[in-house]
């Protein structure tokens, strides 16, 4: 799709990196050049949690955790970061079958300074340094063991610094967590925490504050139907309306500062 003018190209040029995006699968809608990528994520939760992170980063450092093709990343850069680090493990072959080629490849075109490193978030300890922001989307319900991700977490926040999370959520006051099963959810997705859940586990791992940033209710995948998973931004304003309603009683997404 192409969204901004494209005057800076030839038509060879972009023919050329028409092609090279459509050679990639991309998680997120990226800005490459003129393009913006076609993203297999919800683009209604993307820019949910886009738009409930600090509107202003100058001078921080950020590591982005579990960052993929770099979208939050890159949006860190955008708003002012003077480091950002993304890691990823790149463990899953279907989620990554041509590794760091799609960050590498909006890297090139964005002329962005963002790092990328291939760790495991258990492994994040191992980075000699701190920072003063530290993205954690989209991964911790992922995880066998989210408590000892968070304690690695832990170790390379700056003082003063926060943690921003986000996933999978269910409603409900007891700090209980309900284990996934894989017919409904795939075999990557683990566990669907409490909010209050949530909060237990940050401080377990060390942390002494959580804040709900907000909740979203219907803003991630949507159930299947038909054998098929249903994205909100694909629904009409009614349709997409009805489905919040009907995962207010399951599952939604919540955003978290941890400190």
């Amino acid at each position: 799709m192409v969204s901004k003018d494209t005057s800076g190209y030839t038509p060879a040029e972009l023919d050329q990196l028409r092609k090279e995006i459509e050679a990639i699968p991309w998680w997120h809608r990226i800005q490459v050049g003129p393009f913006v990528t076609p993203g297999r994520a919800s683009h209604y939760a993307q820019d949910w949690i886009a738009s409930r992170l600090p509107a202003s980063l100058a001078g921080k450092s950020v590591l982005d955790i579990g960052a993929w093709d770099g979208y939050f990343s890159f949006l860190a850069e955008e708003r002012g970061a003077r480091r950002v680090l993304a890691v990823d493990n790149l463990k899953n072959p279907e989620a990554h079958p041509k590794g760091s080629a799609s960050f590498e490849l909006a890297k090139r075109v964005r002329k962005s300074k963002v790092e990328f490193q291939i760790l495991d978030v258990y492994d994040c300890d191992r980075l000699q340094e701190k920072f003063d922001v530290i993205l954690f989307l989209g991964v911790y319900y992922h995880l066998h063991s989210p408590i000892y991700a968070l304690e690695k977490i832990r170790h390379v926040l700056a003082p003063g610094g926060s943690v921003f999370m986000e996933g999978m959520v269910r409603p409900g006051g007891e700090p209980s967590v309900y284990v996934l099963n894989d017919a409904d959810y795939g075999p990557t997705n683990h566990s669907n925490p409490t909010v209050a859940a949530v909060e237990r586990m940050a401080l377990k791992a060390g942390f002494t504050s959580v804040r709900t940033v907000h909740l979203n209710y219907g803003g991630g995948w949507g159930p299947k139907l038909f054998g098929r998973r249903i994205r909100p931004s694909n629904w009409n304003r009614v349709m997409h309306l009805a489905y919040a309603l009907h995962v207010r009683s399951q599952a939604y997404r919540g955003l978290f500062e941890l400190r």
